[in-house]
């Protein structure tokens, strides 16, 4: 496994700057856009386990990267989250 780039170090450092496990998940957002290609997905909750966020922590990360801007997410009930990566949010 393996982290397909290029990654924005400017979004990156953002997500890093964000509490909580924000990174993590971050990275685990990348893992996947990378993996399938796609700028939408969702998430595998065995790669969120395998670094020890937690589901309460994955959510709470999810709206603080969406609050960032760094992702979009589309909620379904009774199905996991669709999420997008986004660009930067604008500065101003």
């Amino acid at each position: 496994m393996f982290l397909k780039g290029p990654i924005s170090w400017e979004w990156l450092s953002i997500a890093g700057k964000l509490s909580g496990k924000a990174l993590h998940v971050a990275i685990v957002l990348w893992l996947i856009f990378g993996l399938t290609k796609s700028e939408t997905v969702k998430i595998q909750h065995k790669l969120l386990d395998d670094l020890g966020v937690s589901r309460k922590s994955y959510y709470n990360a999810i709206r603080h990267l969406q609050e960032a801007g760094l992702i979009s997410v589309e909620k379904r009930r009774g199905a996991r989250h669709e999420i997008t990566l986004q660009g930067l949010k604008s500065k101003g």
